[in-house]
């Protein structure tokens, strides 16, 4: 789902297994700007605002902040479901742990439900 300008190894190593279809993040960006042309900002705003955030109580529990590479990350995970809900109407997103660490990049599920592009009753745990 990544152009190779953002993270190359990534592109070249992606699990696509099963994949049938691949997009390139530029033309869901597309697609978002076209649906609305303030919803990219709005994302990439949210996403700015939950890392201060994150990075903030890492800094109480002495932690060191987040990588850099986590804001490309969480773009691309928000601006994919927000998306992809639009262009398809519906959206079922499933996870594959029930309990989602508050520092992964699967933590910020929570902005495109925040912003109402995606519903909390679109995203499912994964049962293996």
């Amino acid at each position: 789902m990544s152009d190779e300008y953002i993270d190359p190894q990534h592109c070249i190593n992606a699990d696509r297994y099963n994949v049938i279809y691949e997009m390139k993040y530029s033309l869901l960006l597309d697609g978002l700007k076209k649906h609305d042309e303030n919803v990219v900002d709005l994302i990439e705003k949210a996403v700015e605002r939950e890392l201060l955030s994150k990075n903030g109580r890492r800094k109480e529990l002495g932690k060191d902040p987040l990588s850099s590479w986590y804001r490309e990350y969480a773009l691309l995970q928000e601006v994919t479901k927000s998306a992809l809900k639009i262009v398809s109407g519906d959206l079922t997103l499933s996870h594959t742990v029930e309990d989602i660490a508050d520092f992964s990049v699967t933590s910020f599920y929570c902005i495109s439900i925040s912003l109402g592009l995606v519903s909390e009753d679109d995203i499912l745990p994964f049962w293996n």
